[in-house]
């Protein structure tokens, strides 16, 4: 069974891996490609929308955005480590990922 995209975002951010991403803003409707994001948790957004939460590598110091599942138009899982965030909510994906069997997935 292939890995879902939320369940390879879980993988990404607990084993802290970055993520490739190319995603359409909705509201400007521009396009943002080949974006290094670090993903940190999975929850909902603004509007109560399940949402990908990660920060951009290139500017951590804007902080956490989300990034809707359906805006993605190119997805990849790199090989890149990252230090996570000490505030991190990736610790709260522990759980899922182990329940899902992530740590035995491959991407």
């Amino acid at each position: 069974m292939p890995m879902t995209l939320e369940d390879a975002w879980i993988k990404a951010a607990v084993e802290h891996r970055l993520v490739t991403i190319s995603y359409k803003n909705p509201d400007t409707a521009l396009v943002y490609t080949k974006r290094d994001v670090r993903p940190d948790w999975v929850g909902p957004d603004n509007r109560g929308s399940t949402a990908l939460w990660g920060m951009l590598n290139h500017n951590p110091f804007v902080g956490h955005k989300s990034f809707a599942p359906q805006n993605f138009q190119f997805f990849q899982v790199t090989n890149q480590k990252f230090q996570p965030a000490p505030d991190g909510r990736w610790k709260e994906l522990t759980t899922l990922y182990q329940e899902r069997g992530l740590d035995k997935m491959t991407f």
